[in-house]
């Protein structure tokens, strides 16, 4: 993207940093608008050195010294922001950019990737369009004094997710890869849903207390230790149950309306359930994408579009089993736009101590 000139002025095409200049001024403004205790900061790793006291070329540094109610954009990257703590934070955001795949076919920065991220002792803290693939994922908890409350995480890829300690956790529109596991070691964990996500994982039992509705569950074991937790309106699909049995055998869960290829039965135990609908068959009887027929892969699916008559309109509320029904169905766009300069304009001669007009334009990336 150029500098753009017209009527008198320069065009300018390669000066990178006027426009990183430009973009701190613009988040500046933006700031202001805020309110006072808000402050906007920028994270981007490509730059050589920063731009201003908002402007960051470290994740890690920017959390540190973010105070209640920041905003961080996470620009996005070639490269990782690295292993990254969210530590006694308070009303915390960051957004990054989401997984652009037609950015990373052309050989673009298209994720703000972070290897591992561990969470302690924060609240109200919102992530948004963030990467996590490094082997150790996403943990919340998992110490004593370190309970976390209100996290929201929306439109992000998670490589591992455990959340050992923690209240009131919403994942949503998300691809959950590897693992995930809830109050695993210490069993203090409430309150958690997952919404209109896929869960793609190796091993899928240490649930507890958690609420799914409208997911894809594929891929996995389905171990036994998995209680007192809701599945609604979600799609099991080429799983595997262990040797204890399946996830729902006499834990005291609640199954509704859930379409599953897997032979095996919802009933005996404590649990209970209506409307669950049980076909044995393959993901290319259930999608209609031919992307998705054969496997489920982040990189290249983003529209699930179901296909067999029984989950379209299937669900308790009318909408369809699976990611794309309930009330925030997954469009297959998690691509969040950070503002990005794509014009500036300024004079061709510049007389020392005189004030200059400037003309910024600004677009989502």
């Amino acid at each position: 993207m150029g500098i753009y000139s017209t009527d008198g002025i320069e065009y300018f095409n390669k000066q990178k940093d006027i426009m990183k200049k430009a973009l701190f001024i613009l988040i500046a403004v933006l700031a202001t608008q805020t309110t006072t205790a808000q402050n906007i900061l920028i994270v981007d790793r490509s730059l050589s050195n920063t731009l201003g006291d908002n402007y960051y070329t470290d994740l890690q540094a920017a959390i540190d010294a973010a105070v209640s109610d920041d905003i961080i954009y996470l620009m996005p990257n070639t490269n990782t922001y690295g292993n990254i703590k969210i530590n006694n934070q308070f009303n915390l955001t960051i957004i990054g950019a989401g997984y652009n795949a037609a950015a990373a076919s052309l050989d673009r920065p298209y994720h703000s990737r972070i290897l591992n991220l561990e969470m302690r002792n924060s609240h109200n803290i919102t992530l948004k369009g963030l990467y996590i693939n490094g082997s150790g994922g996403f943990e919340i908890g998992n110490a004593l004094d370190s309970e976390s409350t209100n996290i929201l995480i929306d439109e992000t890829f998670i490589a591992r997710m455990d959340i050992d300690r923690a209240n009131n956790v919403t994942i949503s529109n998300s691809f959950i890869y590897t693992s995930f596991s809830t109050s695993q070691s210490s069993g203090f964990s409430e309150n958690i849903s997952v919404l209109n996500s896929v869960i793609r994982v190796s091993t899928f039992q240490s649930v507890h207390n958690t609420s799914f509705e409208n997911c894809l569950i594929t891929g996995a074991t389905l171990g036994s230790s998995v209680d007192d937790s809701i599945f609604k309106n979600n799609i099991f699909a080429n799983n595997s149950t262990t040797s204890e049995g399946p996830i729902w055998a006499n834990n005291n869960n609640t199954f509704i309306n859930n379409f599953t290829t897997t032979p095996i039965s919802y009933d005996g135990g404590n649990n209970t359930g209506s409307g669950n609908i049980g076909i044995i068959m393959g993901l290319d009887g259930i999608f209609a994408d031919d992307s998705v027929r054969a496997d489920v892969n982040w990189s290249s699916d983003w529209l699930l579009t179901p296909e067999h008559e029984l989950i379209i309109n299937g669900g308790s509320d009318g909408t369809d089993i699976g990611p794309t029904g309930g009330a925030n169905p997954m469009d297959g766009s998690p691509i969040f736009s950070l503002p990005t300069i794509y014009e500036l304009r300024i004079p061709t001669e510049i007389k020392a101590g005189e004030d200059i007009e400037v003309t910024i334009k600004a677009k989502g990336n």
